[in-house]
């Protein structure tokens, strides 16, 4: 790894351009440059990128420098001893992903390149407009995101600050999937906070690791191979879109306008057609996304992503993550909708007029769960 480190001046020969706010961008970088600059940054040899003050320069960035992986938690206090060794433990499981991402690539050093996208909505999308009906739903209550075919296009429920916690305590969606597969930490060097407005869409990134558990229980578990096929820019046809949901603070926030509007052009942004080298519209591979630390609604986020799904004509297959029920409600909606031809358009007005019910409803009154308020408003439609 030393050797892979100092080797920098000859695999990276000119300043990497950073993915800024408000541009759309590529970069594309080989396999084993990103090893280099992954290697550099296990050794924190980017000390520029270590202030994290308001004003430092890279403010506004991720860090980098692995320093926060070894270092203590010096943030919340544990409830109890237990728990502080469940996190301990987690943080040396992801040491083991990243050991493991090494000996590999130094073994057998890997000749494929990966790219990473910024892309963006020009300007908000006029929800209220579109006349589309919605695409196909295929509900999967066992698999994981990760582990879907080359034929999808998968969501990172990430942090705007891409990565989020991968770097330290955190080990939830997006920090397992960049621990599968670490090129995809690199991204932390050059990729700017992501905007309301915008995604990083990360193509080519290899799996090296396999894994059991989440959160505390976070474990390696052993060697992955990845056979993912490489198009004809030397890419592995894995296709990964990075979108960060709002931080839900009060419930009934979260189905406002400014909210529904800001998640459904985030949600659009990410399932831009971008540089797939694919004739075929990818499927998009999801699940309740920002429902978990970020305290969103499941109805709610899952009907966002049809919405968002339609405008962009991709088939969804949603991992519920275990909630069976949850899979057979969002059948039964879906179904509905589709037999009554119901529109994006309608589908937005409904989500406005079910903020208003929220908005008037009074202290201790009970109301009708979104899925089954849709449902009763488009039930007695005719196609």
């Amino acid at each position: 790894m030393t050797r892979l480190a100092l080797n920098l001046p000859s695999l990276v020969t000119s300043p990497l351009p950073l993915l800024r706010c408000e541009q759309v961008r590529d970069l594309t970088l080989s396999q084993i440059q990103i090893a280099c600059l992954l290697a550099n940054a296990f050794f924190c040899t980017f000390p520029r990128r270590n202030s994290t003050g308001f004003t430092s320069e890279y403010a506004n960035f991720p860090g980098i420098n692995f320093y926060t992986l070894f270092s203590p938690d010096q943030a919340p206090q544990f409830e109890s001893d237990k728990d502080a060794l469940s996190l301990s433990k987690c943080k040396a499981n992801k040491l083991k992903c990243i050991f493991h991402y090494f000996k590999r690539v130094l073994s057998d050093q890997p000749a494929g390149c990966v790219t990473f996208r910024r892309q963006q909505l020009e300007q908000p999308y006029e929800w209220s407009l579109k006349d589309c009906t919605l695409t196909n739903l295929k509900i999967d209550n066992k698999g994981r995101i990760e582990d879907a075919n080359e034929n999808t296009l998968k969501v990172d429920f990430a942090n705007k600050i891409i990565g989020g916690g991968v770097l330290s305590g955190g080990c939830v969606q997006e920090e397992i999937y960049f621990l599968l597969c670490p090129e995809m930490m690199i991204s932390r060097l050059f990729v700017e906070c992501l905007q309301p407005h915008e995604a990083l869409v990360i193509i080519g990134a290899e799996r090296f690791s396999n894994y059991s558990g989440y959160s505390d229980s976070f474990q390696w578990t052993g060697n992955y191979y990845d056979v993912t096929p490489i198009d004809s820019l030397a890419r592995r046809k894995t296709y990964v879109t990075a979108i960060d949901a709002l931080v839900v603070r009060k419930y009934s926030d979260q189905f406002r306008p400014y909210a529904l509007r800001r998640e459904l052009d985030k949600a659009l942004a990410g399932l831009l057609q971008g540089d797939f080298d694919t004739d075929s519209c990818l499927a998009v591979a999801t699940g309740n996304w920002g429902c978990g630390a970020f305290g969103g609604d499941k109805s709610l986020k899952s009907v966002i992503q049809l919405m968002s799904a339609a405008v962009t004509r991709r088939d969804i297959l949603y991992f519920t993550f275990g909630d069976d029920k949850l899979g057979d409600r969002l059948i039964e909606l879906h179904q509905q909708l589709l037999e009554n031809r119901t529109t994006v358009a309608q589908l937005w007005t409904c989500l406005c007029n079910y903020n208003q019910l929220l908005k008037n409803k009074a202290i201790n009154e009970r109301v009708t769960p979104l899925f089954k308020y849709i449902i009763e408003q488009f039930s007695s439609h005719t196609p």
